[in-house]
């Protein structure tokens, strides 16, 4: 509900249909590519699992992929990967 109202108060704004969608790419790629969509989230670089766990996506994602496959959902984080951080 909140990215549908955030949409329609830009779309007031903008007044065209071109520069709406170039805002919602901008704000829908970085989200998009910071959850665990692409990537699990043990994968991730310690920076982009704590941008994760801001990421409203990343939950949506776990929420869906539990739902569809059966796995748990974790909600984009455990407490091993919040806490030690990855080193190369």
């Amino acid at each position: 509900m909140f990215f549908c109202c955030f949409s329609i108060t830009i779309a007031g704004l903008v007044l065209s249909r071109d520069r709406l969608l170039g805002f919602g790419q901008a704000i829908t790629m970085p989200l998009f590519f910071g959850s665990s969509a692409l990537y699990p989230v043990d994968l991730m670089p310690h920076w982009l699992r704590v941008v994760n766990l801001g990421n409203p996506l990343g939950y949506e994602v776990d929420a869906l992929r539990g739902l569809l496959i059966g796995t748990p959902a974790i909600c984009g984080w455990t407490s091993e990967c919040w806490w030690r951080p990855q080193w190369p």
